[in-house]
């Protein structure tokens, strides 16, 4: 067990980063500066929750189609068909935000 009144404590050298830091140049003269680019949200997240988006397990078994295809369309969730059946959406839509069913 350590003794921390007679222990003696000193500092550790820092490793050197592997890679390089790259610090990009100034722009030039009467240039635009370097900045990053400005990231835009989806639109699902800037929309923000859904109204039809359901609160509880209950609420999402209890989904119509129509209603299920309007949130899978509203979030762009990828693997909707035509023809598929209300389950198959109630399923693919639960994946979607995480839950399983």
């Amino acid at each position: 067990m350590a003794n921390l009144a007679q222990d003696t404590l000193f500092a550790l050298e820092l490793p050197r980063p592997l890679i390089p830091i790259i610090v990009p140049l100034p722009p030039a003269a009467g240039a635009p500066p370097n900045l990053p680019p400005t990231i835009v949200p989806d639109a699902p997240a800037a929309l923000g929750v859904h109204p039809l988006f359901p609160s509880t397990m209950d609420a999402l078994n209890n989904l119509s189609g129509p209603n299920l295809t309007t949130l899978l369309l509203a979030y762009n969730v990828p693997g909707v068909m035509a023809g598929m059946t209300v389950q198959a959406r109630r399923v693919l839509f639960a994946r979607f935000i995480g839950v399983i069913m």
